[in-house]
């Protein structure tokens, strides 16, 4: 059994991942195994995130002193946290494709922006395309215009050329 020190130093820790954190989502983690556990661990950690068992009265603590209303402790779950350090979107990316995979964990909710955000928000934010995917898009869009007005000289330039060497011939 834990001491009071070391729940609230267990309840600071918390309070911290929460405030270093882009992104918090909570997780019911029942039925998973420690494989599929450590799995999870391994492909949230490649873009500098963290799972993490948390119990539910601790969490509450720490997003109260966070301001943020959860109300996690109400619920009947095991409870894991992803915590995401680097990214508002590979996270929630990341976790949405393993359960679709392994149909496990399920998502309670989660805390972004300094507001408690829903399942659906989760989800959303899931759909949303990388940033490296968005910096493509980006970067194709303004290099479009430029290859057609590039081709467009070249076309007249090889039609010179064309032109010239029948011309000689």
């Amino acid at each position: 059994m834990k001491t009071r020190e070391q729940k609230e130093q267990l309840a600071k820790i918390a309070q911290d991942s929460i405030k270093q954190s882009k992104i918090v989502i909570f997780t019911d983690y029942s039925g998973m195994t420690v494989s599929d556990m450590a799995s999870l661990r391994l492909k949230l950690s490649e873009n500098a995130n963290k799972y993490q068992v948390i119990k539910n009265a601790l969490i509450d603590i720490a997003s109260q002193k966070e301001n943020y209303k959860t109300e996690i402790k109400k619920e009947k779950t095991q409870t894991a946290v992803v915590f995401g350090y680097s990214d508002e979107v590979m996270p929630a990316k990341a976790l949405v494709e393993f359960i679709k995979e392994f149909e496990k964990p399920r998502i309670i909710g989660g805390l972004y922006n300094g507001e408690v955000i829903s399942v659906e928000d989760v989800q959303n934010l899931a759909s949303i395309p990388s940033r490296e995917q968005l910096e493509a898009k980006l970067v194709g869009t303004i290099a479009g215009p430029m290859t057609g007005m590039v081709n467009v000289l070249n076309g007249n330039i090889r039609g010179l050329v064309s032109i010239l060497s029948q011309y000689q011939q």
